[in-house]
C-alpha cells in the first residue's frame, strides 16, 4: 500500500512558480497552487497563470520527503513557508474522482452524465463528460448556469462559440443542441484536447467543432451566440475582444462572476444589452444582446 505525503508551502505569487519546480525536484508527483487566503483574486492576464497574493503550493508525494531536504531546497525561494507535511491515508483514487462527476438534468430536455451512467428511460439529449485535467466537469455554479441557459436555447443552424472551453462541456452541448458550427477557445492546449475527445466520445460531428487557443490570431467570423464561463478579470480584459466575436444581434453569455462584481462588469459592455440575470451560490450568468 503506497504511504502519501501531502507537502504544503506557503508564498507570494511571484515565487509559485519556483516553489512548484522545487516540489518536483524533491520528487512530487503532483503539485498544485490555491490561495492561501480565499481571496477573490482570481486570474491575472489572459494567458497568464491564475495567481493570488499569497498562495500555498501543495505537492503530493509516493515517500514521504526528509523535512530537512525539503526546507533546504526551499531556503532558497524568498518568503517560501513549509507550513506542513501531512500523512494520507491510501485511496482508491479512480473512484475518488467520482465526487467531481455529475448526473443531472437541465431543463427537462439536457442530461449531464457520467460517461459510464445507465441509459435514461426517457428521450433526454445526453451529454457524457467525467472530470479529467481541463475545467468545466459541470460541477461548479457556473458551469452549471451556463448548462441550464443553454438547455433552454433553440440552436438549430446557428454558430457558437465557448470561450474558455476547458472540457468542452458547453461547446458539446451546443452540438448537441443542432448547432452547425462552434469554435472552442481556451489557453491550455490540454483543454483543446480534452474538447475533442469528449466531442468524438459523445458522437457530435467533429467537423462542426473548431478549437483554438486564445493567443491565435483572431479572422473576421461573428456567431449568433458566444458563451464566456471564466473569471471576471479576464472578462474585462477581454471585453472588446468578445464583443468582436458576437454578430449584430447576436447573444453574449457571461459566467464566472460573483454578483459582488456585475457592476464593474456590466460597465465594460457597454454596446451589450444585458437582459437576463442568473444566480447560483452567488455566482451569476449574464446574457445579452449585441446592439448594431
Amino acid at each position: 500500500m503506497t504511504a502519501w505525503t501531502r507537502v504544503t508551502v506557503r508564498t507570494g505569487a511571484d515565487e509559485s512558480s519556483a516553489v512548484e519546480d522545487c516540489l518536483m525536484a524533491c520528487g512530487a508527483v503532483s503539485v498544485t497552487t490555491r490561495a492561501a487566503d480565499d481571496e477573490e483574486v482570481f486570474a491575472g492576464a489572459p494567458g497568464a497563470m491564475p495567481l493570488w497574493r499569497s498562495c500555498h503550493v501543495e505537492g503530493l508525494f509516493d515517500n514521504a520527503p526528509p523535512a530537512t531536504t525539503v526546507r533546504e531546497a526551499l531556503a532558497t525561494i524568498d518568503g517560501a513557508l513549509l507550513e506542513a507535511m501531512e500523512a494520507l491515508p491510501d485511496t482508491d483514487w479512480t473512484s475518488a474522482y467520482r465526487q467531481y462527476a455529475v448526473d443531472q438534468v437541465f431543463a427537462g430536455r439536457l442530461r449531464l452524465a457520467p460517461r459510464d451512467a445507465a441509459e435514461a428511460a426517457d428521450s433526454l439529449i445526453t451529454l457524457r463528460l467525467d472530470p479529467g485535467l481541463a475545467f468545466g466537469s459541470g460541477s461548479h455554479p457556473t458551469t452549471r448556469l451556463c448548462l441550464g441557459w443553454i438547455a433552454r436555447q433553440s440552436f438549430i443552424g446557428r454558430s457558437a462559440v465557448d470561450f474558455g472551453c476547458g472540457s468542452g462541456v458547453l461547446a458539446i452541448a451546443m452540438l448537441l443542441l443542432g448547432a452547425a458550427h462552434v469554435r472552442g477557445v481556451d489557453i491550455d492546449p490540454q483543454a483543446l484536447l480534452a474538447t475533442q475527445d469528449n466531442a468524438r466520445f459523445n458522437h457530435v460531428d467533429v467537423a462542426c467543432l473548431e478549437t483554438r487557443l486564445v493567443g491565435e490570431p483572431q479572422d473576421a467570423k461573428r456567431f449568433d451566440v458566444v458563451v464566456a464561463n471564466i473569471l471576471v478579470n479576464p472578462l474585462i480584459e477581454l471585453a472588446d475582444r468578445l464583443c468582436a466575436l458576437v454578430a449584430p444581434g447576436g447573444v453574449l453569455v457571461l459566467s464566472g462572476v460573483l454578483e459582488s462584481q456585475w457592476e464593474r462588469l456590466r460597465a465594460a459592455y457597454p454596446t451589450i444589452d444585458f437582459t437576463e440575470r442568473l444566480a447560483e451560490d452567488g455566482w451569476l450568468l449574464v446574457a445579452g444582446t449585441r446592439r448594431d
